[in-house]
């Protein structure tokens, strides 16, 4: 029996090592899900059973199988909880290769307890029983087919996860730059002085789409950017520069970007705080295009 209580952690062992591997050296989907849900679901908390309870007389194989999916739900979320607090964070390859450290340590732990044990038979040593309803009451062949229902849902349901292919997030990006192409914008000007300033847009929608700007001054609009039509991932920029009359303190000028005809502002409109000195009554905001 110890014979065979050494297999099984050396086999949960070589599943890790083989899930690592495959993440790092053979990227094929299928492969990753056939090994990467046991390593999720079972094998983290059949090594903490292991480590347990080398040596516990009547472990039966329902008992078993229960206690480790039930560890393993609780052990990975909060391998990934501890990883959150380092320069790791919760990623991929950091959670694989803490989840095998973990095992590992288990597997340690439980071969020396085990090692250690007395031998006193077959009969009182644990081992990896197998699942039987045979000799068992109602009550417990209801439980036993009910944790296999729980498990096999658990398995389909992380199975279709990990092969469902991942939305990518859409949005566009909508920002104001200096003339040198640096954040930055110009927060100073004379009454008078031209300021400009650099627009820009990327569409990271997914599909293509239109994009119109409105500039405006103390509520009123006194230039329109656009139309402008960006495909998928297409970035575009303009210089758009403003000269502004009227002097005083904390003058907003803001750009308000509109998609596909809407009338509604798509995004939070983008603004400027600028300090004018001087002394003139109006305002004025003149747009300079670029070419796409």
């Amino acid at each position: 029996m110890r014979t065979r209580f050494s297999q099984s952690l050396v086999l949960i062992n070589l599943l890790s090592l083989a899930l690592l591997l495959t993440v790092y050296l053979l990227p094929v989907p299928a492969i990753r899900v056939i090994l990467g849900i046991p390593f999720l679901l079972f094998v983290p908390g059949y090594a903490l059973v292991a480590a347990l309870f080398a040596y516990r007389k009547g472990m039966g194989g329902i008992e078993l199988v229960a206690l480790s999916f039930g560890l393993s739900i609780a052990v990975m979320p909060l391998i990934g909880l501890m990883l959150n607090y380092t320069p790791w964070g919760i990623r991929l390859e950091p959670v694989l290769f803490a989840g095998t450290v973990f095992i590992m340590a288990c597997s340690v732990v439980a071969w020396l307890r085990h090692r250690r044990a007395p031998d006193r038979g077959s009969a009182e040593r644990w081992a990896w029983p197998a699942i039987s309803l045979r000799g068992t009451g109602i009550r417990d062949q209801v439980f036993t087919v009910v944790m296999l229902l729980v498990v096999a849902a658990a398995l389909f349901t992380a199975g279709s996860f990990i092969m469902s292919p991942k939305a990518s997030e859409t949005f566009t990006q909508f920002y104001i730059l200096s003339q040198d192409g640096k954040e930055g914008v110009p927060s100073e000007l004379a009454s008078g002085e031209r300021g400009a300033i650099i627009l820009g847009i990327t569409n990271n929608e997914g599909v293509a789409a239109t994009y119109r700007v409105k500039v405006l001054s103390g509520g009123d609009q006194v230039a329109e950017v656009g139309p402008v039509a960006l495909a998928d991932k297409q970035e575009w920029q303009a210089e758009v520069g403003f000269v502004l009359n009227a002097a005083g303190p904390d003058q907003k000028v803001q750009f308000v970007l509109y998609r596909d005809g809407q009338n509604r502002p798509y995004l939070e409109p983008l603004y400027l705080w600028v300090n004018v000195t001087g002394a003139t009554p109006e305002t004025a905001v003149q747009e300079i295009p670029d070419a796409d």
